[in-house]
């Protein structure tokens, strides 16, 4: 038979009510620390993070977790439409727990902050720079920048429209020997885009065209360009785009297609041109 001690040590970490389980999978970590409060989290349609945060704050937030990365785990799993709300706070959660994120954390941790600027909204900007000096800028031993970075910090730049500030962090890769990822070059583009600056758009448009089939415009890219090309009273240059679609789609294996808005504003470009 076994000892007491042992059946009381098994008793003490069996519970007669367990907590409720989530919908989604939680690290053990975060699962342990959120406790009962993982009854908010049971459905994925009631899902409320507010709460969660709420418990945490209460109760010692992060404190003693080892692996910072099942925090950041945690993090994503937020639905966006919470998370962008909340981002803030858990950060400070994480800060307030003497946690020390790895760069993947802090790249994590910015683009979440992401999700709310835009050029009236730069309520997150000065907490991304922040963490960007503080703890990207130098963080690797060879003290090139991580590609991940420099992408999420001309993302954050392009919802703003600072133009000298993705420069200088196209630059910063061109100093490191890389290059802008498809990522980088369509944040750029829906930058221009949002800013009408027709030319550089079409300049970049073009350079993702060529650079490599990596960097090809995508179906959403070819009908942003071909959208502002009728904006700016170029019809032929948009039916020249709407053509390419068809030949990028047999280059690279990508399905091209136009969106119906695409599609209805030729036919209304096309029958206000002059012949």
């Amino acid at each position: 038979l076994p000892a007491k001690s042992e059946i009381e040590s098994e008793s003490t970490s069996i519970s007669l009510f367990p907590n409720p389980k989530p919908y989604i999978t939680l690290p053990a970590s975060i699962r342990f620390r959120l406790g009962e409060s993982t009854k908010y989290i049971m459905n994925k349609e009631t899902a409320d993070y507010s709460k969660i945060l709420k418990y945490l704050q209460k109760n010692d937030g992060f404190k003693g977790i080892q692996d910072s990365n099942d925090i950041i785990e945690f993090i994503k799993l937020i639905p966006r439409n919470q998370i962008k709300y909340l981002i803030s706070d858990y950060y400070k959660l994480i800060k307030d727990s003497n946690i020390k994120l790895s760069t993947y954390g802090y790249n994590t941790i910015i683009s979440k902050l992401n999700y709310n600027l835009n050029f009236r909204n730069t309520k997150n900007l000065e907490l991304i720079e922040n963490l960007y000096e503080t703890h990207l800028a130098n963080s690797n031993e060879n003290k090139k920048i991580n590609i991940m970075t420099c992408g999420i910090m001309i993302n954050t730049y392009s919802k703003i429209g600072d133009l000298n500030k993705i420069k200088s962090f196209l630059n910063l890769l061109n100093a490191n020997g890389l290059k802008p990822s498809l990522v980088i070059y369509t944040s750029i583009l829906q930058c221009y885009i949002r800013l009408n600056k027709y030319k550089q758009a079409c300049d970049i448009f073009d350079t993702m065209k060529f650079e490599s089939i990596e960097t090809s415009p995508s179906a959403k890219t070819y009908n942003s360009i071909i959208l502002m090309d009728i904006l700016n009273n170029n019809i032929e240059k948009a039916l020249s785009r709407y053509d390419e679609m068809e030949q990028s789609s047999t280059r690279t294996g990508l399905e091209l297609k136009p969106e119906r808005e695409t599609l209805l504003a030729l036919a209304r470009g096309c029958s206000t041109r002059t012949e």
